[in-house]
């Protein structure tokens, strides 16, 4: 029996091994998560993978060794095709997780010394039946591969430590050089391949943070490109940039540290770690709500030529991290089932609310939770009946099924709240796209509120939250002036608040609970006249060079321009530009909240160069504000 699974991974008792799920069973399952609210899929990594590898199969599919193909476990590349289809045929799109950094772990070291050095490499080696066992062929030409040691991941200390990142074997896998030519030209070949074949819609990049800047400026712009002349619109790409301290809220967490990747390395987006540990410090450990709108404020440092914060995908948990319903009922063990339950819908009504792009993890909305440790393993639990004695005594919230049952249930009370506020998110564009600015902050567990606004439909929706166990009441700022009414959308429709004499709002709410109102007419126009703006240059204009130890990245420290606004003009767009010397004026993004502001890196401007920065507000009434500002 041994010898059978080792040859084939597949073990239905076994939380290591592939268990069954495929294609054609995500197909079947369409309806269900189309009635969930979702838009897309998004799909581990499907290629060909090494079945068996240090005690375990490839299950989550990191393993790869042909990325040409897709893996048998998962079905035929007809079942993908198929799949992909039928997800078009409703309007879904298909995302694929892709990795480039590495592949299989097939290479040995003849010297047996798995340490990482900088010089000089270390001989690999390949057994005689792994000569050929890569595709493409240029996978099994060694040196392609940096051959340099394991990646340093439990000493930040070791000076090698961010170079171990970008250049280490990855917990062992043998770690392509994607600095060569034929390293960068095979990737997009194989997966511009993958674009034209089956016309997917875009791409989460695995390990994205161990891949030098010049990899993904060149690998970015290519995909888009291949998605282009394939006739595929909005092609969307990703970048998973795993912050080292992920739930502590220190700087490296930060959009600081994220947005790099969006600036340095042209992704598109990256996943937002940052929401992900204040939403879980939020809603399951009773956190400051400041931590919060401390994100949030920050979301200048994403602003660019055509990107911004709302372009993240925002999530609650994933494989690598865990379930918010693990996070929730081991921070709070000793509280009752409907206290978890109410903090469950807290989280994901924060999540569908707030800026950025919902990305749900599956098998939450049947109150999945996981087992300790609460990731990888434990946090895969099949949707379809099993018998894997790992899961058998997993809680699952708001259901009495059990672990080893199907967990297809469109009744389930978590099914339900988040199909309430995909349909509201998908209804509203305020809370698809429109600016998220802060309202109301306690200091201590308690209220959290932002407002959402689209500048062209200006209609104010405010959504406040309440993470404490007793209830709490608040006072919010609003757009409006007294006696305007704001109609609840969220949990019912049966609340209707009105503005007071300061055109501001009292919201009242129940413990662990979550609101959406929505005002009744469009933000009233004022005094263009009245308006004024400052705008300014922090951190006296200098450059320092600043190495990024956990990545290994280095980059420039960007400075920030800050636009203030006097007068509350009514909600806009603020526009921001830069030119240097007697050049061309330079779009630099536009950011739709307070504090306005956009970092900009000006490494390519020569010392002592004049710098003009231009702050241009157009409000929904047609107002144009303009400031600008010159560094000698």
């Amino acid at each position: 029996m041994f010898d059978s699974i080792e040859r084939h991974g597949y073990n239905p008792k076994d939380f290591g091994y592939y268990q069954g799920g495929d294609f054609k069973g995500i197909r079947r399952q369409l309806d269900y998560i189309q009635g969930l609210g979702a838009t897309a899929i998004w799909v581990s990594p499907i290629f060909k993978n090494k079945t068996i590898q240090w005690d375990s199969a490839g299950y989550h599919g990191y393993w790869i060794l042909d990325f040409t193909t897709v893996d048998p476990h998962y079905g035929s590349e007809q079942d993908f095709h198929d799949l992909v289809e039928a997800a078009h045929a409703r309007s879904m799109k298909i995302y694929m997780d892709i990795v480039v950094n590495h592949t299989a772990d097939v290479i040995y070291y003849a010297d047996d010394d798995y340490n990482f050095r900088l010089a000089p490499p270390h001989p690999p080696k390949l057994n005689p039946d792994d000569l050929h066992i890569k595709t493409p062929a240029w996978l099994n030409d060694l040196d392609n591969y940096h051959n340099l040691g394991n990646f340093i991941d439990n000493n930040r200390d070791n000076p090698l430590y961010g170079k171990s990142s970008l250049l280490g074997d990855f917990i062992g896998l043998d770690d392509l050089a994607t600095e060569k030519p034929e390293v960068v030209n095979g990737m997009i070949a194989i997966y511009a391949d993958w674009i034209r074949k089956y016309r997917i819609d875009g791409f989460r990049l695995d390990t994205a943070k161990h891949v030098d800047f010049e990899f993904w400026r060149a690998f970015c712009p290519a995909m888009f490109e291949a998605a282009r002349v394939a006739g595929i619109p909005d092609f969307r790409i990703f970048g998973e940039v795993t912050p080292e301290d992920v739930s502590d809220g220190n700087s490296l967490l930060g959009a600081r540290f994220l947005s790099e990747f969006m600036h340095g390395a042209a992704m598109p987006s990256v996943l937002d770690f940052g929401f992900w540990s204040a939403a879980l410090d939020y809603a399951a450990r009773g956190g400051s709500p400041e931590r919060l709108r401390d994100l949030f404020t920050a979301d200048g440092w994403y602003v660019g030529p055509g990107i911004s914060a709302h372009d993240l995908p925002i999530f609650l948990g994933n494989h690598d991290f865990g379930r918010i319903g693990y996070g929730i009922i081991t921070s709070q063990p000793f509280e009752s089932e409907t206290n978890w339950l109410c903090r469950t819908e807290l989280a994901h009504a924060l999540m569908f609310f707030a800026r950025g792009v919902p990305t749900l993890y599956y098998g939450d909305e049947q109150g999945f939770t996981g087992s300790t440790p609460g990731n990888d393993k434990s946090a895969r639990q099949p949707m379809f009946a099993n018998a894997i004695p790992q899961y058998r005594n997993d809680h699952i919230l708001g259901s009495d099924r059990k672990p080893s049952d199907s967990h297809f249930d469109m009744s389930h009370p978590l099914y339900k709240t988040i199909r309430t506020l995909a349909g509201l998110r998908r209804e509203h564009a305020a809370l698809r796209r429109g600016a998220s600015i802060p309202r109301l902050a306690d200091k201590q567990a308690g209220l959290f509120a932002f407002s959402r606004i689209c500048p062209d439909n200006p209609v104010e929706y405010v959504a406040v939250f309440n993470n404490a166990i007793e209830p709490r009441q608040g006072m919010l700022a609003t757009y409006y002036p007294a006696g305007t009414s704001f109609q609840e959308m969220f949990p019912g429709a049966g609340d209707c608040l009105v503005t007071g004499d300061d055109g501001r709002l009292a919201v009242d709410l129940q413990p662990l609970s979550a609101k959406l109102y929505r005002a009744e007419i469009p933000v009233p126009s004022t005094n263009p006249s009245a308006y004024s703006m400052d705008i300014a240059v922090g951190d006296d204009g200098r450059m320092r060079v600043r190495a990024l130890d956990e990545a290994g990245h280095e980059f420039m420290e960007r400075i920030p321009i800050t636009a203030t606004l006097h007068g509350q003009p009514p909600p806009g767009v603020m526009r921001f530009s830069i030119r240097a010397g007697d050049g061309d004026w330079k779009w630099l993004g536009n950011s739709m909240e307070p504090p306005y502001s956009v970092y900009v890196d000006p490494s390519s401007v020569p010392p002592g160069t004049k710098l003009e920065f231009r702050a241009e507000y157009h409000d929904s009434s047609g107002t144009c504000v303009i400031g600008e500002c010159t560094v000698p």
